[in-house]
């Protein structure tokens, strides 16, 4: 199996391997983000936050990862009410799998909206993050002072059963955050399931130096691609 160079991430989407039945996830529990009073003081009355989730099997939130936000406030509420929500999981050929959605927030003394994506690609909505609406928001690796230095890496686990059955191009998808830590890997969605799998457990072990951008810690994409080989 070989691996090819760290490089710039094109889009994002759920895992959804050909021919298989798929149904997404479902709301179950959901608990809405509380209005930040602390933001009044600043004359804003409205906030917009972008995040990617983790959930497993079972429905439980396993990680979530902010990747834009208008004013830090409303990062903070979004990711504390997030962690307690809870899913119906999705299904693939009748059982549960983990899976990863996008949302989005609009956050107003009066409510919040929120906008669930779950089946569909990303690129176009991440590509809009990049713009000066946002005070926070994930950078490119062309955008940092130097690509990140792997500090551990682990290779996907291809036994021989399954190179001798199963072999392919898997591309990852995935955020290294301020801390380097490797956050959401994403398959591309024709990839086979089993590799796919495979792949998305090594990368999720991966740690690298903290992504710099003029000296200072930041968000960014990245992607990595495998090719599974005897």
């Amino acid at each position: 199996m070989k691996t090819s160079p760290l490089f710039l991430a094109t889009f994002l989407a759920l895992l959804t391997p050909a021919f298989a039945e798929v149904r997404g996830l479902r709301i179950k529990e959901r608990i809405d983000p509380v209005f930040p009073t602390e933001v009044t003081l600043e004359g804003l009355t409205r906030g917009t936050v972008h995040c990617l989730i983790d959930i497993d099997a079972t429905g439980k939130v396993e990680d979530v990862l902010i990747t834009a936000y208008t004013h830090r406030s409303f990062g903070r509420v979004v990711r504390e009410a997030v962690r307690q929500w809870r899913f119906e999981p999705a299904l693939l050929d009748g059982k549960p799998v983990a899976a990863q959605t996008a949302l989005e927030f609009t956050i107003e003394g009066v409510g919040c909206v929120v906008t669930l994506d779950n089946n569909t690609y990303l690129s176009q909505r991440f590509e809009a993050l990049l713009g000066p609406t946002y005070a926070f928001h994930p950078y490119t690796l062309r955008d940092l002072d130097a690509i990140p230095v792997p500090q551990k890496t682990v290779m996907p686990f291809y036994p021989t059963e399954l190179a001798a059955r199963l072999r392919g191009q898997v591309r990852v998808d995935f955020f290294i955050d301020e801390t380097g830590r490797v956050r959401v890997p994403l398959a591309q969605p024709d990839a086979p399931a089993e590799l796919a799998a495979a792949a998305m457990e090594a990368v999720r072990q991966w740690q690298f130096a903290p992504p710099l951008r003029h000296g200072d810690p930041v968000l960014v994409r990245a992607s990595q691609e495998f090719h599974f080989t005897p």
